[in-house]
């Protein structure tokens, strides 16, 4: 089965909430709350129908057999982005999806202008690492004790991010 049969890709809603919320506690040490990803449904303040906004947040989730089984987070501000979040459930991972989230939301930033990728990742979270450095994400730099259970980040960029 291919991977467009097993996962779709979409914006988020508001409906999506409970279950982002819930992925969150699954799967990050610092989880965000609720609140805080409803934030990122808000449209932003520069929204026009004739242009891309200077600046903009990209919530996509992914569905598998009518679930929600990840997401991914940017934020884009002029020609560079953040990926902010990506995550996938447990027990979906290893089927591509995180590549795929990934995928979609850099094929989405770049169609609105973004030239430049950053990301900052857990520097034990080799899973996640590989799956950047696929992709052609480089480290740029290191956050000594970023995270609140004391792990490092690795600062990596994407620059230029490859047209699809």
């Amino acid at each position: 089965m291919a991977l467009s049969d097993q996962l779709t890709i979409g914006p988020a809603s508001v409906d999506d909430l409970d279950r982002l919320a819930e992925l969150e506690a699954a799967i990050f040490p610092s989880p965000w709350p609720r609140d805080a990803l409803a934030a990122e449904l808000l449209p932003s303040a520069t929204s026009s129908e004739t242009e891309p906004p200077a600046a903009d947040r990209l919530l996509l989730v992914g569905r598998s057999t009518g679930e929600t089984v990840g997401y991914a987070l940017f934020h884009r501000v002029l020609d560079e982005a953040e990926l902010l979040r990506l995550a996938v459930s447990p027990s979906f991972r290893g089927r591509g999806f995180g590549a795929a989230l990934l995928a979609a939301g850099l094929n989405r930033i770049v169609s609105h202008g973004a030239r430049a990728c950053h990301l900052e990742v857990g520097a034990e979270n080799t899973a996640a690492i590989h799956l950047y450095e696929r992709f052609g994400f480089v480290e740029e730099g290191l956050r000594k004790a970023y995270y609140r259970h004391g792990e490092d980040a690795l600062l990596l960029v994407l620059q230029p991010i490859p047209a699809a």
